[in-house]
């Protein structure tokens, strides 16, 4: 396999993580508030990356400068808008509806890079944005589309996340990737930490019983290592090379590895309507990159 792969390769990882966890972390929310859990989540995350970066990189924390804490702080607050809009539509609005509009960043990263980052796309990328937008509508949609509040406020969320990968994209190739991610983690646990404590009841925190139980400790195992610290580092350095639509294609199968793994794990049924979007989202990402694709074959012959 081609060097060149490597960066989209990780990225699949990346969207196939953060798929298999969402049932985990929809159970979690089950029993605990949102914000509570983020800030579990994200602060666990930075202070395992940053006794990792303080015992085998310990020179990185000096080039912790003014630079690195803005970059780092902008990133932290789209991510925390796209997680808190996202956790707060769902209070009104299904899990389709949900999953569709957030999975609108297939279109919406492309049409931001363009005014944010001067991004051009090709007829390949806008063909493969309309085949995997389409395919994302036949997985998520199940029945009618019915717009609510919580339909605004995941789309808010669905923005959020877009300028979250745009701007990922461009401090990632400024800046060291440990301390990007470290620095935004951070922010993101404040900011929830702070939200908990203005709109939920923190002292779930206290409950032995809970934080103790079985549940939450294999969701905390899972999303604090996989779905946040490991995820984020390898999103930060493969946005290095890949250009965010790109990036934003990739992460439309996040709900294709969501639906298999609740068909594995849940029991839930793929119809064809389902498993015809899964092929619309694939054939999106090879058509993007499809004379990149045949020069390879050509020269391996």
């Amino acid at each position: 396999m081609s060097k060149f792969y490597l960066p989209e390769l990780g990225l699949v990882f990346v969207a196939f993580v953060w798929g298999i966890t969402f049932v985990v972390v929809k159970n979690v929310i089950g029993f605990m508030d949102p914000f509570t859990f983020n800030f579990l989540r994200f602060f666990l995350a930075a202070l395992l990356l940053f006794v990792w970066i303080l015992i085998y990189q310990p020179k990185t924390l000096l080039k912790i400068d003014r630079i690195a804490a803005g970059q780092g702080f902008i990133l932290g607050l789209w991510l925390f808008l796209g997680f808190g809009f996202l956790s707060l539509g769902l209070v009104h609005t299904s899990a389709s509806n949900a999953g569709f509009i957030t999975g609108l960043n297939v279109v919406l990263i492309p049409f931001f890079s363009v005014f944010l980052i001067k991004q051009k796309m090709n007829r390949y990328t806008l063909f493969g944005i309309l085949a995997a937008s389409l395919g994302l509508y036949f997985l998520t949609i199940k029945g009618s589309l019915s717009l609510n509040k919580g339909d605004f406020l995941t789309f808010c969320g669905a923005v959020a996340f877009s300028f979250h990968v745009i701007y990922t994209g461009k401090f990632a190739k400024q800046s060291s990737t440990f301390l990007l991610v470290l620095i935004q983690l951070f922010f993101v646990g404040l900011f929830s930490c702070i939200c908990a404590m203005l709109f939920e009841d923190l002292s779930i925190l206290l409950n032995i019983n809970i934080m103790l139980s079985h549940e939450l400790i294999l969701a905390i195992l899972i999303v604090v290592f996989l779905a946040t610290g490991l995820a984020l580092t390898i999103q930060t350095q493969s946005q290095k090379k890949v250009a965010p639509a790109k990036v934003a294609l990739i992460y439309s199968l996040e709900p294709v590895f969501a639906a298999f793994s609740g068909y594995l794990w849940a029991g839930d049924v793929l119809g064809p309507t389902a498993i015809m979007g899964c092929a619309l989202i694939f054939s999106g990402m090879i058509i993007v990159d499809l004379p990149q694709h045949i020069n390879f074959f050509v020269r391996l012959k």
